[in-house]
Parts: structure tokens; sequence; C-alpha cells
């Protein structure tokens, strides 16, 4: 009997619950095509049989090799139909169970009318061109290993990069693939064709109209920056009139040993703006450098009177906007003594100086350390507020109710992010932390806060630029990763993955998307029935 086959290709997948073998591709004349079967399937049972794999390592690999869809999968095979009992994602939540049955079909090999290997009964010869790069057979191997790479995997995999996968695939295989459906009507040009318009699609990303308000909450943070900037300028224009009497030019600043400093210490100075590439570190700590001529004047960037300006930017990025220019401009007061600075290998002598006031970000923020309320210097004194900060509404943390499900929870977490509401994004992370340990053991170890801020800013940052809105999509099963019956007392944890679509506007068209500054993919998990929580870092 000729060798059967079954014109799928699979992998395993052992680690899987249960495991399976996933279907990475259907090719165009198996029988289990129009059976139903699809790239992403996972197969769980062949026959009635679930897929078990041996302990041992030499029956692991005979069993392996000679399940369907692998090299040795002849030797499983009877003549009679086979029947693949398949889990396929259901639609929002969870997997459906469904089986296709299909009888394998002898090896074919495929001739044109002058007996030369042909890719179906009505070609393409496997060795012509037709002008395109690269032979028919050669290219076949190149678009299916493409087409399977989206189709099965592309989405799932946190480097795929949607839009760029859709314009590379276009690019190279379209064309030709309309090329194979004019001059080699038949099957196998309709079932690439097809192939072909689902790979598009898909990695196009399906289309997600948006209500007319969708993108409010950018306008209202539009406006708030615009506030924010308008008391900025005031604030920054209030301060240099104030000491305007006792200010002067900061530079020339002249050598502050032979010259002196008397003329000099205790007067104002406007700096010119300064920017990341103005920082040096000197003796352990780091400094604002603003130069002129070989002339320089230090900050000390990790005094009081500078940390207080970052910390207020810090607020600044998590409460108005993350996108504030690297750029720091300090009205600043001379002190009394000088300091010797390493520039690169060289030292030079310049003032040191403590701002007063400084405008960050291009005018975006002021910071006023004279202002009321700037108190700094001592620990846990309140830092200075930028402008317009006492105005901001204060929020209370709105989480949502302890019985909400995973899919509401990681729903509120993408709304805190357009509401700027960082304690309710704080609230929604878990604070506990579970450890697997080789022997697949889970430690709790409770009380250790996970989420970063620097996440929230990260999400700000998205969900303003590329990111138009974020929705779930789609929930796996709940596991249990420890169930509590170790000892008395233990806990018990359950642990779900939710998929989070990502919105963007391609083309005039707002569709989802996947690339590598998005995560996709979320764990989220409970203790004891309690609250579902964030379990990962990540950005929106």
């Amino acid at each position: 009997m000729a060798d059967l086959i079954s014109g799928l290709t699979t992998r395993a997948q052992f680690g899987a619950a249960p495991a399976c073998f996933f279907v990475d591709w259907v090719a165009w004349d198996s029988p289990f095509r129009p059976a139903g079967l699809r790239p992403g399937d996972r197969i769980v049972a062949v026959d009635g049989t679930p897929v078990a794999p041996p302990a041992d390592d030499r029956a692991l690999q005979r069993y392996s090799q000679g399940f369907i869809g692998q090299l040795n999968e002849s030797a499983g095979f009877s003549g009679a139909p086979v029947r693949l009992t398949i889990r396929r994602r259901a639609p929002a939540k969870g997997w459906q169970t469904i089986e296709v049955t299909a009888t394998p079909t002898p090896r074919a090999v495929y001739t044109n009318a002058e007996g030369r290997r042909a890719l179906s009964p009505d070609g393409p010869d496997e060795m012509e061109s037709d002008g395109f790069s690269g032979s028919w057979g050669s290219w076949l191997e190149i678009v299916v290993n493409a087409m399977q790479a989206i189709l099965a995997r592309g989405w799932q995999d946190r480097s795929f990069v949607s839009q760029a996968e859709l314009h590379m695939f276009r690019d190279a295989h379209e064309s030709r693939i309309a090329a194979l459906s004019e001059k080699y009507p038949g099957p196998f040009a309709e079932a690439m064709k097809a192939d072909c318009a689902a790979t598009i699609a898909r990695a196009a990303g399906a289309e997600i109209p948006l209500p007319p308000d969708a993108l409010e909450f950018r306008r209202r943070g539009e406006e708030l920056a615009a506030a924010v900037r308008d008391a900025a300028t005031a604030a920054w224009q209030e301060a240099q009139t104030r000491v305007a009497d006792s200010t002067i030019p900061a530079f020339p600043t002249g050598h502050p040993i032979r010259d002196g400093m008397a003329d000099k210490a205790g007067k104002h100075v406007l700096l010119p703006p300064l920017g990341n590439s103005d920082w040096i570190a000197d003796t352990g700590r780091t400094w604002f450098a603003a130069s002129q001529n070989d002339e320089w004047i230090f900050i000390d960037a990790e005094a009081p009177p500078a940390q207080s300006v970052l910390e207020a930017q810090l607020r600044y990025r998590r409460r108005v906007t993350p996108d504030i220019g690297a750029s720091w401009q300090f009205l600043a007061r001379i002190l009394p003594e000088p300091r010797l600075g390493m520039i690169g290998e060289e030292a030079r002598f310049g003032l040191q100086a403590e701002p007063v006031a400084a405008l960050v970000g291009d005018g975006a923020m002021c910071v006023d350390l004279t202002a009321p309320g700037a108190a700094f210097g001592h620990e846990g004194a309140p830092g200075a507020p930028f402008a317009g900060e006492a105005a901001l509404a204060t929020r209370i943390p709105t989480p949502p109710p302890d019985d909400a499900d995973p899919v509401a929870v990681l729903a509120a977490l993408v709304e805190a992010v357009k509401q700027d509401d960082i304690d309710t994004w704080r609230a929604l992370f878990a604070d506990w932390w579970v450890e697997t340990l080789d022997d697949g053991r889970a430690v709790v170890h409770p009380h250790i806060v996970t989420v970063q801020d620097s996440w929230f800013e990260d999400a700000r940052r998205s969900i303003l630029g590329r990111v138009l809105d974020a929705r779930p999509v789609w929930q796996d099963d709940i596991r249990v990763v420890r169930d509590g019956s170790a000892f008395e007392g233990a806990l018990r944890i359950e642990e779900v993955l939710v998929e989070l679509d990502h919105v963007g506007e391609f083309d005039g068209v707002t569709r989802s998307f996947n690339d590598v500054t998005t995560t996709r993919w979320w764990t989220l998990q409970r203790v004891n029935g309690g609250p579902w929580r964030v379990a990962n870092g990540g950005t929106i």
C-alpha cells in the first residue's frame, strides 16, 4: 500500500493543559481541509485516545514522530477514517471541543503534460518561475511558512508586528498568487487564493468601529496639559520678576578663583535650557552643567531643590501626561563656594548655583521653589508643587467589585489608564507573588507589591499615542496554581490568561493590531476566591 498521509503539519505541545499537537498547517489537498480543520487547532485525541506522551525519552521520540502530521505518521494509518478531537478557542471565553473526521490519502505526485513535477494537476511546473523570483516549488514552501506564521501563531507571539507582517506578506506574495489564479486555475489556485485572503485579513486585524466619544479622554488630557502650560508661563514670569533686582547675566562668569566671588554670590542667574546631554556624573553625584566658552555653572541634581523639581516632573508625568520634553531651564541663586568639576577627563572650575524656579519640558511645567507650599530639604517634607497642580482633581480609587470577573478587572485597568487614575491602577495589581520552583511546586510570597509606576506612565504614553482603545477579547480557562491543601492555612491560588485587543487607525480604518510595544496577554490571579488581580507587569 502506498504511503498514506494526512496533509497536516503539527508540533507537540506537551506542556499545554491538556497535552496536544498544535496544527500549524493544513495542505491544500489534505482530506482534513474540507472536513473543517484549521491552522491553530489543537489535537487532543485521535480516534478517542487522548494525547499521552510517554515518560521514557526514546518512547517519547517514537510517539511524537508517529503522530499525525509528523514524519512517520503513515505507520499509524490503516486506510480507515481518522477521527480527531480538537480544542478550538470559543468566542469570548474558553474552548470548544469538536471532532473532525477524514480518511488519509495516498501521497500524491503531480506531473504536467511533459511529465515534469508540478504543484497540482493544473500546474504550475515546480521548477518554472513565470517571470517571478524563484521557482514555484521554492515559493510554495516560503509562502506556506509565511501564512502559517500569521494564521496559526502570529497573534500569540509578543514579537509579532501585525501591520509590518501584513505589508511584507502583500508585497512578497499577493501578485504571485493573483498570477497563479489567472494562469493555473483549479483547486490548488483557489485554495491558495483563499489562504492568501485569510492571511491578509488576519494580519490586517479586525475592524473595530469606535463610538463618537471614544477619544474624549484624549481631549480632556489635552485641555489639562494646556491649562498647566498656561499656569507654568505665568509662574515662570512671576518668579523672574520677584528676583529681577538681583539677577545678573549667567555668562560670562569669569574665573571663580582668580576673579573672586564677591560680586556674584547670592545673585540670581537665568541659565539656558539644558538637555540630557548636560547632565554629568562627578564625585559620586549627578549634576546639571551649563556652559559657555568653557565657563561653567553647576547645579547639584541630587540636592533637595533640584530633587524637588524632578519629583514634581514625575508627578506631572503621572497626573497630566507622560510626554514632557527632556528640557530644564533654571532660575538659580549663585552659592558662595565655587567647585572643581570633572568635565570628561578634565577638571574645570565653575560656579555652584541652587535653583529657585525651573521651567521644564519646553514650557510645559514650572516649579517655583519659593512659592507657598514649596517645602523641601528634610525627610518627609512635601515637594514643591508645579504650577496648576493644586487645581488637579483628587482621585479616589474605584476598583471594580470584588466579585468582578477577570475580563471586567482588565477592562477597569484600561479605563484607569484613560482617566489618568494611577490609584485605581495600583489597586488592580496583585500584592502577592507566586514563585514556581524547579520541581513544579508553587510558593506564594504575600504582601509583595509588584506594580511599578513606570508601567502606568508607559501605559499612558501608549493610550495617548498609537493605541486608541484596548479591549479584552478572550479569557482562557481558569487553572489552579496551588490548591491550598498542602497544610492548614495554605493559600489557594487560581490563575487565568486574558487577551487584550489594541485598536489603532490604519489607512483611515480603526482596527486591532499587535506589536512589541503592547502587552496582549495578561495574567490575573486570585487568592482563596478573593478578587482577581493583575499578576504580570506591562503596558497597555
